[in-house]
């Protein structure tokens, strides 16, 4: 993250503070504070009253000044030249003919609405209502720059609406605790009382929708723990989190201790410690803002290679290995154990330490254990194909593997080249079924920088000095295929899932690529010169099928050659199953000498595909066609 783009995201946050602080306190002022002033002497009312409208007036202002330096951030980043003079010049084109000016210019006009009661000193009743309706639409404008209206579709409509609500809580919380400071300094301490607790349950229900949103928004921009700690969008969500906990901590602290001793009549000592508390809150909220305008500034990690900083992962594949289920048995049942005792503990109250050491001991027996679930890991272990399971890839791998990898693991992959008896550790059998646990990140560590044995000996090379990053991608795909285009049984099934190897193909006359027909079922079919044209399927009542010819000679004819494991020179009159997600699911061959196979047997094929879902692997560990 570059000084420009931390500058950029700060003023975005200081824009959108401001924006939040004018809600939450149009807001204040419409449900917090009239039970407050109600109870108030005229001169207190007029005070609380007059520095709200003051509060409303400053953020207006400051909602403006960040906005206008917003503005010239985003035409900085449009300029070649990124000189003052170039962005001031390009400005109006920002404001004016982009869909970010609009909603600039649709907000601070919904601000300068909310804020002319309050300029006007008639900022009640209705007044106030209308000021927070309009102030919170000026708030919930901001999901319109947002990544879900980027990201399209209806998971882009949820994450727009869950972005809503986010800011919403948000502002309503965070943007109302400078009007709740002031209700607590200037009103009498029965109002001050009052008004904590009306505010006290307002930012309850908001605690709860912002705890919502935000486990859905990790869980689609940042999706893994690799992508939480691993990528500059994480490590900023998690700047963002801790703040958060430490607001519930404050606000727990207002709630549950400070606000009772205030209504309990501790007098000025207690009315001095709840507003340094919620002074602090407010601190640390407009901090959390302004990490969220940081956010806003960088990429997803969704779309971040993450850097995994640890030398270990979690695992949970030992959990099903039979030689280690009495030990999984084992812990589980002191794992239950110590939760029942800690149950007892919180049922009996009193004397609540005797259940609570079997509970502690149960949990250190199982302590020990907990390393099973950890596997060596390396910087890359979560990386993903960046250049998805494509038929070039996979070709271009085919045409690297013999100068760089044949020598050790043989013309085949099994472990069996002409290096491999000169070496102190065979080299891996690249067609067991065991590849397929290895992810993709793993496989793209080990050919960047080889492979080291226990003592440091160097097992096998790296390759970062001979082959770029694309080409060690294309390897992994033509690992992967060539793998399993060897377990295609006699039937033509695949013992492992796998996606059909995109390509560019003819569809009524168009150009398309093959993995933008997912949601159809497809029939792709070799044609060559034997078997010229596919031959027509018989239409079947409920079974829509797509074909596509796949060219002799091409990238697409080669690549399935490979995942299938048929001679190119043999594929002409195979035909493909390709289910509505993607999966392969079948090579039919053809029954004779030009013949077609029988076209019957391909419908049951698909029929049975439809009405049999592949179960998806872990696309963490198997990234391809993503």
């Amino acid at each position: 993250m570059t000084w420009a783009e931390v500058v950029h995201g700060l003023l975005r946050g200081l824009h959108m503070a401001a924006t939040m602080c004018l809600f939450g306190t149009a807001l204040a002022c419409s449900v917090i504070a009239p039970a407050a002033l109600l109870r108030s002497p005229a001169e207190a009312r007029r005070a609380v009253q007059r520095r709200l409208a003051q509060l409303v007036l400053t953020s207006l202002i400051v909602a403006t000044l960040g906005g206008g330096g917003w503005l010239l951030a985003e035409a900085w980043d449009l300029v070649p030249e990124e000189t003052v003079s170039s962005a001031l010049a390009t400005v109006p084109v920002v404001l004016l003919d982009t869909h970010f000016g609009t909603i600039l210019i649709a907000r601070l006009a919904l601000l300068l609405l909310a804020g002319l009661p309050f300029a006007a000193g008639r900022a009640d009743g209705w007044a106030s209502h209308g000021a927070a309706l309009l102030s919170g639409a000026a708030v919930g404008l901001q999901a319109g720059l947002g990544h879900g209206v980027s990201m399209g579709g209806s998971l882009g409509i949820e994450l727009t609406t869950t972005e809503v609500l986010h800011l919403l809580s948000a502002g309503a919380w965070l943007g109302g605790l400078p009007a709740l400071l002031v209700v607590i300094q200037l009103s009498p301490t029965a109002a001050a009382s009052d008004s904590v607790g009306r505010f006290s349950r307002l930012g309850v229900a908001c605690v709860t929708v912002l705890a919502a949103t935000i486990c859905f928004q990790a869980w689609v921009l940042i999706g893994n723990l690799a992508g939480l700690v691993g990528t500059d969008y994480g490590q900023v969500a998690l700047v963002k989190l801790a703040l958060f906990l430490a607001l519930m901590v404050l606000a727990a602290s207002n709630r549950f201790l400070l606000a009772p001793a205030l209504a309990g009549g501790e007098g000025q000592l207690g009315r001095r410690r709840l507003i340094a508390s919620v002074a602090l809150e407010t601190l640390v909220g407009a901090a959390a803002i302004l990490a969220a305008g940081l956010l806003l500034r960088l990429e997803p990690a969704m779309h971040q290679q993450p850097y995994w900083p640890f030398s270990s992962r979690l695992s949970l594949d030992i959990l099903w290995a039979p030689s280690l289920r009495h030990v999984m048995l084992k812990d589980g049942m002191l794992l239950l154990t110590a939760l029942a005792m800690v149950g007892v503990a919180i049922v009996i109250r009193r004397r609540a330490w005797i259940p609570m050491v079997p509970a502690i001991f149960c949990l250190s027996l199982t302590i020990p254990d907990l390393q099973l679930l950890l596997v060596p890991a390396y910087p890359t272990s979560f990386y993903r194909s960046p250049i998805g399971f494509t038929s070039a890839a996979i070709v271009k791998g085919a045409e690297l593997f013999p100068a760089n990898c044949a020598g050790c693991h043989g013309t085949e992959g099994r472990g069996d080249g002409p290096l491999a008896g000169s070496l102190s550790l065979s080299p891996t059998d690249l067609t067991a079924s065991g590849l397929f646990d290895l992810g993709d990140g793993d496989l793209f560590w080990w050919l960047s920088h080889g492979i080291e044995g226990s003592n440091g000996e160097l097992l096998m090379p790296g390759f970062a000095d001979r082959l770029t990053d694309q080409q060690l991608w294309e390897l992994i795909d033509y690992i992967r295929a060539h793998n399993v285009g060897l377990t295609v049984t006699t039937r033509g099934e695949w013992g492992h899932p796998i996606l059909a190897p995109d390509a560019t193909v003819a569809v009524d006359g168009k150009l398309l690529a093959l993995r933008s027909l997912r949601g159809r079922l497809l029939r792709v079919a070799a044609v060559g010169k034997i078997f010229t044209q596919p031959a027509p399927l018989s239409p079947e009542p409920g079974l829509s099928i797509t074909t596509v010819a796949l060219s002799p000679g091409s990238d697409a004819w080669n690549a399935y050659a490979i995942v299938s494991g048929i001679d190119p020179e043999n594929l002409d009159g195979c035909e493909f199953l390709v289910d509505p997600q993607g999966w392969l699911r079948r090579v039919l061959k053809p029954s004779g000498f030009g013949r077609w196979l029988d076209q019957g047997a391909f419908l049951d094929a698909a029929k049975a595909a439809l009405s049999s879902p592949v179960q998806a692997p872990d696309m963490d560990s198997m990234q391809m066609g993503n």
